[in-house]
């Protein structure tokens, strides 16, 4: 009996440090989220366009090699490629 509740034990710790790494993560989605909107401010995306130009990122990144290397330079060239293509989403 003892070796059953340990291993419920384990389990019940197990779970609970599973919810707060899911809940980290979500933290951390949010927080890439806002830092990317923030990208877009000083990239010059006109307000009532940012969610557009969002959604245009989500787009070409779904676009891109899921095995590549993903830094700060391809953050980047993404923003330059919504810019090229949908200029109407920045200011002049």
């Amino acid at each position: 009996m003892e070796k059953d509740d340990k291993q419920t034990k384990l389990y019940q710790e197990l779970i609970s440090q599973n919810e707060v790494l899911q809940d980290d993560i979500r933290d951390l989605e949010a927080q890439v989220f806002d830092l990317l909107q923030v990208s877009f401010h000083f990239a010059g995306v006109k307000k009532d366009y940012m969610q557009e130009a969002l959604e245009s990122y989500m787009e070409l990144l779904g676009e891109e090699d899921n095995e590549a290397e993903f830094s700060v330079h391809e953050i980047i060239a993404l923003i330059k490629k919504i810019k090229a293509k949908s200029p109407h989403l920045f200011n002049k």
